[in-house]
């Protein structure tokens, strides 16, 4: 649950593309305490850890107020708290080089698939993250990647979306316990809580299936008790409540039509990522095979949208050439007869 707007608080209203109503909120006692905190940073702490953090990062903290106030609103305005709060998530940010990750640093395979993506806004204007667990396996000779590839989608999201924030979508239709991993859903929600503090917003839960009962209650274990309330068990029938059908993705009924399968520029393959590593040409075939499953439904899903596009151009094409034709016919009928 996110404090309450205290009385010093004030808010302000905007319209999002979709025509709904976002309300966000400014706080004027905020401003001394960041002051306060980005000047005991650079006077304590930078002079004498400059190589603990990033460029980028020292950056946004000279020129960013909500990248320090995040902190103190986690820390419920204390100071102290709030600072410590800081130097860990910023230390942690250069420990594994978040801010200089880019996309091809990761294999190709995990974009092709589709099983972890940003995509177009919810209700509130906020851009969404969808995680596909049936897609998801634990494989320890990858998780390395994995949770990188998960902290890189995040801090993404996060830098574009600032003080909105984002929601998170577990589409848990079709998974079972094979898919259900329990570390990385535990990193998941420590990193995001602690070094990403309001950025998710709403947690929506799709489609689990009863038999997952056991995983559900050992997993809202995990989640602070305050921030249950922004966790959301929906379905089929009802998550249209929080993302319009428009903005959806087509495995969830959706009728957006952008490609969440798009591989950008010079990513490497999995086993190119793998010899990188040290692993044997044999050992990243194997981990390759891992995948094919989900590569080949995507391969698929990808020529049959390219099958229906090309399908949607020669109507067009034909439509058009139609109405010629009769433009034609009736401007021949109009002339006059000799």
């Amino acid at each position: 649950m996110l404090p309450q707007q205290s009385q010093n608080d004030k808010s302000s209203s905007s319209m999002t593309n979709n025509g709904e109503m976002v309300t966000k909120n400014y706080t004027s006692k905020s401003a001394p305490l960041v002051a306060k905190i980005r000047q005991r940073f650079f006077e304590n702490e930078w002079p004498k850890n400059a190589e603990l953090y990033s460029e980028q990062d020292i950056e946004r903290i000279r020129n960013s107020d909500w990248f320090v106030k995040r902190y103190l609103l986690q820390s419920r305005r204390n100071v102290d708290d709030a600072y410590n709060l800081m130097v860990s998530a910023l230390r942690w940010r250069q420990e594994i080089n978040l801010p200089n990750l880019e996309a091809k640093y990761f294999p190709k395979e995990f974009f092709e698939i589709g099983g972890l993506f940003s995509y177009e806004p919810d209700r509130m204007g906020n851009p969404v993250i969808y995680l596909r667990i049936r897609m998801h396996k634990k494989i320890k000779d990858l998780e390395h990647f994995v949770k990188l590839f998960l902290f890189y989608t995040i801090n993404r999201v996060d830098m574009e979306s600032g003080e909105n924030g984002c929601t998170i979508v577990f589409d848990c239709s079709g998974a079972g316990y094979s898919n259900m991993d329990l570390d990385l859903l535990k990193s998941l929600i420590d990193v995001a809580f602690k070094y990403f503090p309001y950025c998710i917003r709403l947690v929506i839960v799709y489609e689990l299936s009863w038999m997952l009962n056991a995983f559900r209650r050992i997993a809202m274990t995990f989640i602070p008790s305050v921030l249950t309330s922004i966790v959301r068990f929906s379905n089929k029938n009802d998550i249209h409540q929080y993302i319009a059908r428009e903005n959806l993705p087509d495995f969830m009924g959706g009728t957006c039509k952008r490609d969440y399968r798009s591989v950008p520029d010079n990513c490497r393959t999995i086993e190119e990522a793998c010899l990188e590593v040290g692993f044997s040409t044999e050992k990243a075939k194997q981990l390759l095979d891992q995948f094919e499953p989900f590569l080949r439904e995507s391969r698929e899903a990808i020529r049959a949208r390219q099958q229906s596009k090309m399908i949607e151009n020669n109507n067009s094409s034909i439509g058009g050439k139609s109405t010629i034709h009769n433009n034609t016919n009736e401007q021949s009928n109009t002339e006059p007869k000799i």
